[in-house]
């Protein structure tokens, strides 16, 4: 992970290739709140202070809870840890230091199931997630429950990303 200031200017980088702490195989989604960034890899959640220094991780490959098959993109709210667990086509849920709370969504066409999430964010009172296959994105409240979908008509395209704002 390289670090920049906001003009662009680098900063410091950390992480590398490998098992250890601190090292993955394959990063796809990161995500920042006021003292950790949080790095998904294909099977685990890398936590870092903000000055790149190793906390802890969190996971492993499988389908079971609190395991990952190629997860794609992590969000944070100021209590919570949300990962689109791509390949098990689900969304699971930790609390701050890394434990399974629970999970929602299985593979599907229906309203709360997915076809590959690919990228996830949170706000005050909901879950966004691209369900990429499906060309939707899926709107569910903080416990996992379905609220509505959009772009189901709209999309012809793979959603593969999703930001959300105060508006």
């Amino acid at each position: 992970v390289q670090v920049f200031d906001l003009n662009g200017n680098f900063l410091f980088k950390f992480g590398s290739y490998g098992t250890g702490e601190g090292q993955w195989g394959n990063p796809f989604g990161i995500t920042v709140d006021s003292t950790r960034i949080y790095v998904v890899d294909n099977m685990m959640v890398h936590v870092f202070d903000l000055n790149g220094k190793f906390l802890y991780r969190f996971g492993s490959y499988g389908s079971g809870d609190g395991q990952f098959t190629q997860p794609k993109d992590i969000a944070v709210d100021s209590t919570r840890i949300y990962v689109a667990d791509t390949e098990n086509h689900r969304v699971q849920v930790f609390d701050l230091n890394g434990n399974f709370l629970f999970k929602f969504g299985s593979y599907g066409r229906s309203n709360g199931q997915f076809d590959e999430p690919n990228d996830i964010a949170v706000d005050s009172t909901r879950i966004y997630v691209a369900d990429r296959l499906n060309k939707r994105i899926q709107v569910f409240d903080l416990n996992g429950s379905f609220l509505f979908v959009f772009g189901k008509d709209q999309l012809n395209f793979d959603a593969w990303s999703i930001a959300v704002d105060s508006r």
